[in-house]
């Protein structure tokens, strides 16, 4: 941070607080703080036109009365400009008219008769700071959705799968539920073990778990689809019920889970369709030491 320009733009429409933030930003000539300011925003389309086509990291809002167009103000901002961090300044204390501009959008909110140049200094960094993984989690929260809506779109497409007899037979979802509910409890299991393997190193296997589910799935004729749908709601359900670090470590392990799971599934497979030709073949010489006898 300390390495880059920090852009700030300055809307005040009190010529006072104009000139004393300004001389703030003068006592911080050694922060790589770079101010340009406007009196007033009664051309909102220009002050948007403004943000857009500059690159400004911060906005200092100045107001001298709680007025509804300046919340409906920071929350087009933060709707058209999300990368903008906001601190609001004001010539008065309402906690309850902070509380809403924050929910609105902006990053802090301050007095401005309790601001120096210090506390000026680390409340833009702070917010800019804030804003940077607000960005991030928002960002991180999309790609999650995107994957699980590509897992629900893989698993609702029957072209996705060669055999005609798999995706035309109807989901273990529907014709067993109780029994593919309580499969989804027991990966949901895993998953929890394989977070806290991951986040406490600990030496647990959950490989023989997968295994089971994978076993009894194919037991149940499952198809890759049966998998991925047991795999999304599983994770879903997790995700719904934690904060964004945890919800990211649960898609993250679900990625390798599942791809051990389908590899259980093949197994499962693979060892059946052996068993089958093995007894076949078996039957079949039987057949002809018959014959020859």
């Amino acid at each position: 941070m300390n390495s880059e320009i920090i852009n700030v733009l300055l809307i005040d429409d009190n010529p006072n607080s104009t000139l004393a933030i300004q001389n703030l930003f003068r006592e911080l000539k050694d922060e790589n703080f770079r101010l340009k300011n406007i009196e007033n925003i009664e051309n909102i389309d220009n002050v948007f036109n403004l943000l857009i086509n500059n690159e400004f990291d911060l906005l200092l809002l100045g107001i001298s009365i709680p007025s509804r167009n300046t919340i409906n103000f920071i929350k087009k901002l933060h709707s058209q400009i999300p990368n903008l961090a906001i601190i609001v300044l004001t010539d008065f204390d309402d906690k309850d008219f902070a509380l809403d501009i924050v929910k609105k959008g902006a990053q802090d909110y301050l007095p401005k008769d309790k601001l120096n140049s210090k506390i000026l200094s680390r409340m833009i960094k702070y917010s800019i700071e804030r804003k940077r993984i607000e960005q991030e989690y928002l960002r991180q929260l999309e790609r999650q959705k995107e994957e699980i809506h590509f897992l629900e779109k893989l698993y609702s497409m029957p072209e996705a799968y060669s055999n005609k007899s798999f995706y035309d037979k109807e989901p273990i979802r529907i014709a067993m539920l109780e029994i593919f509910n309580e499969l989804v409890q027991h990966y949901g299991d895993a998953i929890d073990i394989a977070l806290e393997r991951r986040s406490y190193k600990l030496d647990t296997n959950i490989s023989e778990k997968l295994q089971f589910i994978g076993n009894q799935m194919g037991f149940l004729k499952a198809t890759p689809r049966d998998i991925i749908e047991l795999h999304t709601i599983a994770i879903k359900d997790k995700i719904r019920k934690v904060n964004y670090a945890k919800s990211k470590a649960y898609i993250e392990e679900g990625r390798l889970m599942i791809l051990e799971l389908m590899g259980y599934l093949a197994m499962y497979y693979r060892e059946t369709l052996f068993r089958t030709t093995k007894s076949n073949d078996s039957n079949i010489s039987h057949i002809n030491i018959i014959k020859e006898n």
